[in-house]
């Protein structure tokens, strides 16, 4: 039986203790770990870094939601039913299992194929074999989970990718990862490399480098563009993005600023569902700043025509935060952050009048 997750303390740091003993063990349940990755910054004003990781790309569980979507009529692009038949969590090893939250309700499983530091997957009512679809509840448990990280390791994130948008399995979860990397041990004693390479050690170190800041997602760092609505405890506003984005700001209410969060988010999702717009979702800063990026459906987004079969990018939530993971060594090579900004421009830009005067409405009228 998993245990239930302790959240007195410093208890992130629990977490990513047995985190890196399963990582680091000789016949543990990874697929591939921190070891090979290779990552670095994109030179530009936007501060994305790319990453490769081959053995990943090699390794990673096959599942039936990848691939290019498109709308067809009469099928939904943002709901399915649940298929026992397919992948699922409830199939997962139980060395896969860090423990439970919620009384046993809600799991939360080693990612083992990791895609950064501390990679997994946080998968509300888990035993219910809910859809990888959106309710109020869920959104409750991971700005609950984001919110309690500790004052001093706050580089957490809580992201979460819809169908249509790179949700790889239809069984409801949220990504959870530390991008800081490794904090419990001094850095390996090199000299520190040039901006240009930025190396993940085989311990999941990361050798630190001025920029980016790695304790910030690249898209924390963007500016407003325009502020959408306010309210006593919301901001709504529209990022200055190559993607269009929404950036919710949530303000504590009676010293809780997690239900307000939680509502906030609901209130554009709930929009977003209704009009079957796929949506990925970046919670940070302890659960008080989220990003929304409503989107055109997934495909995989290639550099050009040379891009070889099985490469280039499957933009989600690591991609719209800044994180580009790259398939194939020719795209890691070359990608520029002209590039990435065409291809967010290409292939996820999605901006409707109506859809923008909608989630207005509904953050505006937001019950908390």
């Amino acid at each position: 039986m998993p245990s239930e997750l302790d959240f007195s303390g410093s208890w992130q740091k629990r977490i990513l203790r047995r985190w890196d003993e399963l990582a680091e063990a000789e016949s543990g349940p990874f697929r591939s770990t921190m070891a090979g990755y290779r990552v670095r910054p994109i030179a530009g004003s936007h501060r994305f870094f790319k990453g490769i990781h081959l053995m990943r790309t090699d390794r990673k569980r096959k599942t039936n939601n990848e691939g290019h979507k498109e709308r067809n009529e009469g099928r939904q692009l943002t709901y399915s039913p649940f298929a026992a038949e397919d992948f699922n969590f409830t199939r997962v090893k139980d060395d896969e299992v860090i423990g439970t939250l919620g009384a046993g309700a809600h799991a939360l499983l080693v990612n083992v194929s990791p895609l950064a530091y501390g990679h997994c997957l946080l998968c509300p009512e888990y035993k219910a074999c809910r859809p990888q679809v959106l309710a109020l509840d869920a959104l409750e448990v991971a700005v609950a989970f984001a919110s309690a990280a500790d004052a001093d390791r706050d580089d957490m994130k809580v992201t979460f990718n819809s169908l249509g948008a790179w949700a790889s399995v239809n069984h409801l979860h949220f990504h959870v990862f530390w991008p800081s990397g490794r904090q419990d041990q001094e850095s390996p004693s090199v000299d520190e490399p040039a901006a240009a390479d930025r190396i993940l050690d085989s311990g999941g170190c990361m050798i630190p480098l001025r920029e980016p800041p790695f304790g910030r997602m690249p898209i924390e760092l963007a500016k407003p563009k325009r502020m959408l609505a306010t309210t006593s405890s919301l901001n709504l506003e529209e990022l200055d993005y190559p993607a269009y984005t929404f950036r919710l700001t949530a303000a504590a209410v009676d010293g809780d600023s997690g239900s307000s969060m939680a509502a906030g988010l609901w209130s554009i999702v709930s929009v977003l569902l209704r009009l079957d717009i796929p949506h990925n979702i970046l919670i940070c800063q302890r659960g008080e700043v989220a990003f929304v990026t409503p989107r055109q459906p997934q495909m995989v987004s290639r550099l050009d025509e040379d891009t070889p079969e099985g490469g280039g990018l499957h933009i989600a939530c690591a991609e719209l935060g800044g994180y580009m993971i790259c398939f194939d060594q020719r795209t890691y090579d070359r990608l520029v952050e002209a590039d990435v900004c065409r291809l967010f421009q290409r292939d996820i830009h999605f901006s409707n009048a109506d859809m923008i005067a909608d989630v207005v409405t509904a953050v505006t009228h937001c019950q908390v």
